[in-house]
């Protein structure tokens, strides 16, 4: 067993959370608000890692900050953001973190 670390636990389903968010959202630039919020996330994300001890949650969140971190620098975004989301979400399912994507339709109906 790992030490307990609710604190990158957080962080991570937050920065999750926001890398889904932008990966929907994307229309393909990559200047759009999702996309600071996400650079900021990625730091507060990058931080909690370092402070963490190393477990199988650190292991997780450093693959998929790493992992989003390149996307960010890449001309195809939607598609490899999704997927790190997906891979993150089925390593913190693996280790009990309880996961939940939610799907909104803030745009109106019919889209």
């Amino acid at each position: 067993e790992w030490p307990e670390t609710p604190a990158l636990q957080r962080e991570t389903l937050k920065c999750r959370s926001i890398a889904r968010k932008a990966a929907l959202d994307c229309a393909g630039n990559g200047d759009s608000e999702d996309m600071e919020k996400l650079r900021i996330s990625l730091q507060r994300l990058s931080r909690e890692i370092g402070r963490s001890p190393n477990c199988p949650l650190q292991i997780a969140a450093s693959r998929f900050e790493e992992t989003i971190s390149e996307v960010l620098t890449s001309s195809e975004k939607r598609r490899p953001m999704l997927k790190a989301c997906d891979d993150l979400r089925d390593a913190l399912r693996h280790l009990g973190v309880r996961v939940h994507d939610t799907v909104s339709q803030s745009r109106g109906r019919g889209n």
